[in-house]
């Protein structure tokens, strides 16, 4: 992407790069970022996702905390299992 997303871009971005890690060094319970993407304040977005649980957090990625969108528990519970079993 050329340019930087609005909020329908930047949450199709998200769901294609989740889990979506927090900013390196943050506060703790700070949402995730995509740092330079958005040209809105993406930071009081995922704020407001993660207040009314559209953003889950989860161990991902060798234990690193990372948020999904709620919509897409079932494809990480199916990619789980399917590591498992």
């Amino acid at each position: 992407m050329s340019r930087k997303a609005n909020a329908q871009e930047y949450c199709e971005l998200y769901r294609d790069t989740q889990p979506g890690q927090n900013v390196y060094w943050c506060g703790f319970g700070d949402p995730p970022s995509l740092t330079f993407r958005a040209d809105f304040n993406d930071i009081e977005f995922n704020w407001e996702r993660q207040r009314t649980r559209g953003l889950v957090k989860g161990r991902f990625q060798g234990g690193n905390v990372g948020w999904i969108e709620i919509r897409g528990m079932e494809l990480f519970v199916y990619a789980v299992n399917r590591l498992i079993n």
